[in-house]
């Protein structure tokens, strides 16, 4: 195959990745819509991230293909955007791919015309038609050349009302007219009430995603005496901790499962999603006192700490779910009951593969049958068999540890290291665990250190380079996670300065609260980029939907009720009130798409018995 020299910078792991395609890719600027525009060529944009297995099946089908990679240089501008850098580009691009397909997810591929504007997309496609029951990725091209060279009026028509609509955002939402709910999360409970599974837990039926956030919020109302929300938090923490999306051998959460039982995860293993399940399991702790809780917060967090954490300090983004070593997605995290007879004694192995459903198949531990039933099946002590399945666990540990790891997204995010110190600074104190503390302020210390420069952050870095300039989203969660170690008196940073030592957390916190309002506040809320550093060709995008991890707007709503709180100052009560009234209508009807929304609510509007 002939490689094209790389018109990418080398800043992300995913980018670098790119350089091994036969697609002359560009990076996502003005220069590549002025090089569409000068050429008269629509643009193909992919959108994807390093640890994505989709993403990675895409590339090595199709920009690795001579034949497709050859099309697409002649008859598009490529450009590639690595979503997890600029989170902007991704979710703008994301809302016309939903209004155009019905669906979303990575990678994302779109075709714009030469100002931006999409008239065509979609998710993965596959190298041969009828694949998935999907066209083929080369058929896709052709009709997107075609329709560009044939039909250009109509192109262009539906390019100008995705790029209207995009311009827009989710503005027109607060032009709806709703009426002011009466008890905005009340009416929220009872909104997500029917789409509750009381059986397995979670909310959809397949695939099934953790929604931590929304877990989070239905613990805050638990804490208060709400009981309808603590049985759908714990019994949906339960299923996940017993199924195939926890890793029960390394800790931590794989991203989702594809089915309602939670047994077939999607294997990767992201920084972001692991430190808020974190938080959820500590509030479970919290709530009920049950060891199963602690033991999943504890496991979550030491696999953050152990296999995420960089040589400078800061946490990488994520565990890959495959590498070229492994026989398809996942072969790490698997074992065929034949493996496992093969690593234990006859009678310990017949006990694992009974406890956790193990055939000829790969599959995850995941249990299957109580320690009790174990126990009468197989004549043991209940202290027998928790002893047996123990050291099962430990021999399989120990095997594992020489299979080919998956390899590890080295880009470092702001904000999901932000969300990391929030979590082990929680669970230090919840659990009474100063190991705890003692990271975050490690944690924290380095990204003082990395990825602050004491007026701005960074979005990232990448082998000690920064990716971007940081966004309200990275801002905000920093200030919350700043905050959280004051609140939990962890100690100071080193050194700490010398106008601050009473309280530098705190300092810390409130004057990145100053930098996020001088630089992206808006009419009302904030904007999420910087129009000096965040190349977008329609306008300031403003998120308000939360998603796996929190919006910007909704973590600095969060970050005010919290300071309210703090502090007791009118200047933060007003600027929290200004925000959450906005959003109360949309919040009260739909608790999945704003949960860090109702969060900041119950803080400063708890819940009453």
């Amino acid at each position: 195959m002939r490689h094209h020299p790389s018109h990418l910078p080398p800043i992300t792991t995913y980018y670098q990745a790119r350089a091994a395609d036969a697609v002359v890719w560009r990076p996502w600027g003005e220069k590549a819509l002025r090089e569409a525009a000068a050429k008269k060529k629509p643009i193909f944009l992919n959108i994807g991230y390093a640890a994505c297995s989709w993403c990675q099946r895409m590339a090595s089908e199709a920009f690795r293909n001579p034949a497709i990679a050859a099309y697409l240089n002649r008859y598009f501008i490529p450009i590639t955007v690595d979503r997890h850098q600029r989170p902007d580009v991704a979710a703008a691009y994301q809302m016309p791919v939903v209004a155009m397909t019905g669906k979303t997810g990575w990678p994302l591929n779109v075709f714009l015309i030469p100002q931006g504007g999409p008239y065509h997309g979609g998710t993965y496609f596959p190298p041969v038609e009828g694949a998935l029951g999907m066209p083929s990725f080369q058929d896709v091209l052709i009709e997107a050349a075609q329709a560009w060279q044939n039909d250009r009026q109509r192109v262009e028509d539906i390019a100008a009302e995705m790029a209207r609509q995009m311009g827009e955002g989710l503005r027109p939402l607060f032009q709806t007219n709703l009426p002011y709910p009466t008890d905005p999360t009340g009416e929220a409970l009872a909104a997500l009430e029917p789409d509750f599974d009381a059986q397995y837990g979670g909310f959809e039926s397949g695939p099934k995603f953790p929604q931590a956030l929304l877990l989070q919020w239905l613990l805050t109302r638990a804490h208060h005496g709400d009981n309808r929300a603590r049985q759908m938090a714990l019994t949906t923490l339960i299923g996940m901790a017993r199924g195939g999306i926890y890793d029960l051998l390394g800790g931590g959460f794989h991203l989702y499962a594809e089915d309602r039982r939670w047994r077939q995860p999607r294997f990767e293993k992201p920084l972001a999603l692991n430190a808020l399940l974190a938080r959820a399991y500590t509030a479970a702790y919290r709530l009920t006192g049950q060891a199963a809780f602690r033991r999943v917060a504890e496991s979550t967090l030491d696999f953050i700490l152990s296999t995420l954490t960089l040589p400078n300090g800061l946490l990488a983004s994520a565990q890959s779910g495959e590498n070229p070593h492994d026989e398809g997605e996942g072969r790490f995290f698997t074992w065929t009951a034949d493996e496992v007879r093969a690593i234990l004694p006859a009678p310990q192995a017949d006990l694992l593969i009974a406890a956790y459903d193990l055939a000829d198949e790969p599959r995850t531990l995941q249990r299957a049958l109580t320690e009790q039933t174990l126990s009468e099946r197989f004549a043991l002590t209940l202290q027998e068999t928790t002893r047996q399945l123990e050291a099962a666990r430990q021999s399989l540990r120990a095997a594992r540890a020489h299979r080919f790891p998956p390899p590890i997204d080295a880009t470092v995010i702001t904000s999901w290291n932000a969300l990391a110190v929030l979590a082990l600074a929680e669970a230090g104190a919840a659990l009474q665990a100063p190991r705890y503390t003692q990271a975050a302020v490690r944690v924290a210390t380095a990204l003082r250190q990395h990825l602050h420069d004491g007026h701005s952050l960074s979005r990232g870095q990448h082998e000690d380079q920064p990716i971007a300039a940081g966004f309200l989203e990275d801002y905000a969660a920093t200030a919350l996670a700043y905050l959280t170690l004051h609140r939990v008196q962890a100690p100071p940073p080193a050194p700490a300065a010398t106008e601050t030592a009473n309280s530098p957390w705190l300092y810390e916190s409130l004057a990145l609260l100053e930098a996020l309002q001088n630089r992206f506040a808006a009419d009302w809320g904030y904007y999420d980029t910087l129009p000096s550093e965040h190349f977008f060709p329609f306008g300031r995008p403003q998120e308000i939907l939360d998603g796996a991890t929190p919006c910007g707007n909704a973590l600095t709503a969060t970050l005010l009720a919290e300071l309210t709180v703090l502090t007791g100052e009118n200047a933060f009560q007003t600027q929290t009130g200004t925000l959450l009234d906005r959003m109360a209508p949309l919040l009260a009807r739909h608790p999945t798409a704003f949960p860090q929304w109702l969060l900041a609510w119950e803080i400063l509007h708890p819940p009453t018995p």
